[in-house]
């Protein structure tokens, strides 16, 4: 292998891995939660769940964790391609290879897989081993490397899932609203403005907290809930309502003063959601103060 083409392939690899990180840098650690690649394949998924969803609507709660793991995936295949060609300009002279694996006229591409592969997840067999300096630096590295991408996983594993689980409560918080509304045909706003204000404070911040959640953690726009009761989307028109009653002109200063923060907390959410190609809420959002009208969101959302 000419020096040109050993430089190819390096650069090559070095590319593949500098994406990589750049992706995962954006996703995990970055504030706005989303890499390239990463909302990529799930916009891509999603689509593909959507339409088996019209045959099957159960499967696509499997949306959102079937994506996060297909992002997983692609990052350890990039990262095992990346540092196989990095690694490969330098078979079969630069490694020690074991006699019993009898490899003396066949140093393929495959090979260099297989290293790279077995190095990223720590496996560590032993038959194959670095002997020029600079691999003895390289491969260890993307062993590190490996354990890394594990750990970093993982800590987005359990990061994502309180997210997905304070919107689902949310969202039975509301429908339990809504419900108990209609049974008492109580008027939440109507009593004293103390209780008023607690409760349109107390609907701001878990808007705001949702909507935060979205900007760090965009992919759990996609994780489903079976229950229509744990469904937020659909229970934004409950908040909608209650911050239009609630900046009414008749309603005392302190309760409208609530209701025109809450408004704009979720109009905030709503833009948000748009930021999603696959959501559509009906009405427009022009102006920063424009009231947001859900109307069939959640339908949209689904087709």
């Amino acid at each position: 292998m000419t020096m040109l083409v050993m430089t190819i392939w390096m650069v090559l690899g070095v590319a593949l891995i500098g994406v990589t990180f750049w992706d995962v840098f954006l996703t995990l650690f970055h504030p706005i939660g989303h890499g390239t690649l990463t909302g990529l394949v799930s916009r891509l998924l999603w689509r593909m769940f959507r339409r088996l969803a019209r045959q099957h609507p159960d499967i696509l709660v499997l949306a959102g964790p079937f994506a996060m793991l297909s992002v997983m995936f692609l990052w350890g295949i990039l990262l095992t391609l990346g540092w196989a060609f990095l690694i490969w300009p330098f078979f079969p002279e630069g490694f020690l290879i074991a006699d019993e694996l009898d490899l003396a006229d066949d140093y393929s591409f495959l090979t260099a897989i297989y290293v790279s592969l077995v190095t990223l997840v720590t496996l560590g067999y032993g038959d194959v081993t670095p002997q020029a300096p600079i691999l003895r630096i390289i491969v260890p590295l993307e062993a590190l490397v490996g354990f890394g991408l594990l750990t970093a996983a993982i800590s987005w594993l359990l990061a994502l899932y309180p997210v997905v689980s304070r919107r689902r409560a949310f969202a039975r918080e509301l429908s339990l609203l809504r419900e108990a509304e209609t049974e008492t045909g109580i008027d939440p706003l109507a009593g004293e403005a103390a209780l008023a204000i607690a409760l349109l404070s107390r609907l701001t911040s878990q808007t705001i907290e949702v909507t935060g959640d979205l900007i760090q953690h965009p992919i759990s726009y996609y994780f489903e809930s079976n229950d229509p009761r744990s469904a937020l989307f659909p229970e934004l028109r409950t908040i909608d309502r209650l911050a239009t009653a609630a900046t009414h002109p008749l309603v005392p200063d302190a309760v409208r003063l609530r209701g025109v923060i809450l408004t704009q907390a979720l109009h905030d959410l709503v833009t948000e959601l748009s930021h999603h190609g696959n959501y559509a809420a009906s009405g427009t959002l022009d102006t920063p103060h424009e009231r947001p009208t859900m109307g069939s969101a959640y339908p949209a959302r689904r087709s």
